[in-house]
């Protein structure tokens, strides 16, 4: 049914993008913001591109974020529901024994990239990611990625003064 270069949209979800690889029955999604995932068949549908154009100009969705800021403090206790991520490698792959720190550190954030994504597709007001404390290596390469991408804000999660290893975004 779906074949390598068909534009598909989300059956459940906003959004959409290009086929760009089949296996095993999985699809692997990738989308105008160079974000890609494995999905179902029936998880998608063929889009034409009268319809991606509509969905492109909807005005519910953002296109613009006038300015963006950095805080240490989260701006309510009583956050809407937000998506979370674990980064641990452990929770992303198998073995990351013969990996270097920085094939490591890539695997996090194509997963972090991979959650903002989502969030955003499904609309999500506040993007959790959890990073730990660690070297602060990946929070850096976080912080430094949010400040390129279009979010409103983000800011570490202190807990008892104290940062928890956690980065919240909030996404509009």
């Amino acid at each position: 049914m779906f074949k390598v270069g068909d534009r598909v949209v989300f059956k459940d979800d906003v959004g959409g993008g290009v086929v760009s690889e089949i296996s095993n029955g999985s699809i692997y999604v990738l989308t105008e913001d160079d974000f890609g995932d494995w999905f179902k068949p029936e998880e998608l549908l063929l889009a034409d591109d009268k319809q991606i154009n509509e969905d492109a100009g909807n005005p519910s969705v953002p296109t613009k974020v006038e300015s963006l800021s950095y805080s240490s403090k989260p701006h309510s206790k009583n956050h809407e529901k937000a998506y979370e991520v674990d980064l641990h490698l452990h929770n992303l792959i198998e073995n990351s024994l013969n990996m270097t720190n920085h094939e490591k550190v890539i695997i996090q954030m194509n997963a972090a990239k991979n959650a903002y994504q989502k969030a955003k597709a499904k609309r999500f007001k506040y993007l959790k990611l959890i990073h730990g404390k660690g070297s602060g290596k990946l929070r850096s390469e976080l912080h430094q990625w949010l400040r390129s991408i279009q979010v409103l804000d983000f800011y570490d999660i202190d807990i008892s003064g104290n940062q928890s290893g956690v980065t919240e975004v909030r996404m509009f």
